[in-house]
């Protein structure tokens, strides 16, 4: 049988993991920017409810955020390329099963940035997991 859509529905899952990876990684890159910080600043300079200290746990939390959703996608391509693995050794039901473990990660850990990855790997998995291979048994009783 055939596993296309499972195959390419996973493969577009990866693809948009990696460019969730690229997402994190500006996430880190604007915590360590100090060019954006004293941007931050001086708009904070504004609102006198803000102290410097609400700016600092901001951007940590930002710096967090990043590294949160690089552990979110990573996980979401390595157990990815796991589950096409096994797809491809003809174990439909692990794969499945791997699908669905690797949307509830994404999902979860990516704070609703992986939403659409998770529900592509969590389809495919459904899919490999209703769909079987159809048992065309001859009737003896009948001649062709």
């Amino acid at each position: 049988m055939k596993r296309t859509g499972e195959y390419i529905l996973a493969i577009v899952g990866i693809l948009l993991s990696i460019i969730l990876t690229f997402i994190g990684i500006l996430f880190i890159a604007l915590k360590q920017n100090d060019g954006i910080r004293q941007a931050i600043e001086g708009e904070l300079t504004n609102d006198p409810t803000i102290t410097m200290e609400d700016l600092s746990m901001v951007m940590d939390a930002i710096g967090g955020f990043g590294w949160m959703i690089i552990v979110a996608s990573g996980i979401g391509i390595v157990l990815g390329l796991v589950s096409i693995f096994i797809l491809k050794s003809e174990r439909q039901t692990m794969a499945g099963v791997f699908f669905i473990i690797t949307a509830v990660l994404v999902g979860l850990l990516s704070v609703g940035l992986g939403l659409l990855q998770a529900v592509l790997f969590l389809i495919a998995g459904i899919m490999c997991l209703v769909r079987k291979p159809k048992n065309i048994e001859k009737d003896p009783y009948v001649t062709v």
